[in-house]
């Protein structure tokens, strides 16, 4: 496969990416990708600087790799490392798919260091990887050039119809649907975020971009205090592509956790997805959040795949 270039994604390339993505699904059926539009209008995806792939003499797609930069914030621990994620994906049929995987990496490092020399403060930066286990040969790739695997991520199912727990929680705290439809909302939800979840943050831009695109068509289910303050949330949508519906994005303040809260949450974003007709919902978490999966499994949740996280120090 010597006669291949290594290029930007461009928005011409829709249709090939595509294709590629329902070969390699062939392949591994668990991978998660997103629609091919989706790394077309990206903002962190800086209009295709941070998207590349492989094309062979065909023309056709055999490589793909985007670049996610993620930098810490201002919650962010002093030790807690800026991040920009990746996946490094090669056609599994196709001859030299190695070579493949080799162009992409360079690209992929060198748009890094880039990347990282724009973040304040100066911070250690890790080029991280999450991908399904099944993707051993993508995986093995990364292994075999310094990544290291630091986490795993259980995947988790349950149906919708099963019985839901019906969780007591304090008087004084309200749950309901939540359209985050103003940039205010929308401000106080990442600041709320980012407070539990600071090793991954989001941005008003990143949050925008999610809810105001076609990808999105679900709702928030919020919990807010007597003076109207926001005290956790999850977000509830389904997965048009897959099928079924997703529960993710859970979390509580901490002076609020314990008080069953959470299960509340996890139990409403159930209902609204059975009312919208799904009959499975997923989720994710990381296989050291011992809490959480106790909380889930609690909620009727189940394992049924695994996830790999890698990460290496550029």
């Amino acid at each position: 496969m010597s006669d291949v270039i290594v290029r930007n994604y461009q928005a011409s390339d829709i249709e090939k990416l595509a294709r590629f993505f329902e070969r390699y699904r062939e392949a591994f059926p668990d991978a998660k990708l997103a629609p091919p539009e989706y790394y077309t209008y990206h903002p962190t995806l800086a209009g295709g600087q941070n998207v590349f792939c492989v094309l062979d003499h065909q023309e056709r797609v055999v490589g793909f790799a985007p670049v996610f930069p993620a930098p810490a914030t201002e919650e962010s621990e002093p030790e807690e490392p800026h991040h920009i994620w990746t996946i490094v994906l090669a056609d599994p049929g196709a001859p030299g798919a190695g070579q493949a995987r080799t162009l992409l990496l360079e690209r992929v490092i060198e748009r890094a260091k880039a990347i990282k020399a724009s973040f304040t403060p100066r911070r250690r930066v890790k080029l991280a990887a999450d991908m399904t286990a099944s993707q051993r040969p993508d995986i093995q790739h990364l292994l075999e050039n310094g990544f290291e695997r630091y986490e795993g991520m259980h995947v988790m199912n349950r149906k919708t119809q099963d019985p839901i727990p019906d969780v007591p929680i304090p008087q004084e705290i309200t749950v309901r649907l939540w359209e985050m439809a103003s940039d205010e909302e929308r401000l106080s939800y990442v600041r709320a975020f980012n407070s539990c979840f600071f090793e991954n943050p989001k941005t008003l831009e990143g949050l925008s971009f999610f809810l105001d695109s076609p990808m999105w068509a679900g709702t928030a289910v919020a919990a807010f205090d007597p003076q109207g303050g926001l005290v956790g949330s999850v977000v509830a949508y389904p997965d048009e592509e897959a099928g079924w519906g997703v529960v993710d994005d859970v979390f509580v303040l901490p002076e609020w956790r314990r008080r069953g809260i959470a299960k509340r949450l996890v139990g409403e974003g159930i209902k609204y997805l059975r009312e919208q007709g799904l009959e499975e919902v997923r989720l994710d978490v990381v296989q050291s959040n011992e809490p959480a999966i106790s909380l889930y499994r609690s909620m009727g949740y189940v394992t049924i795949n695994e996830e790999v996280m890698l990460g290496l120090y550029t």
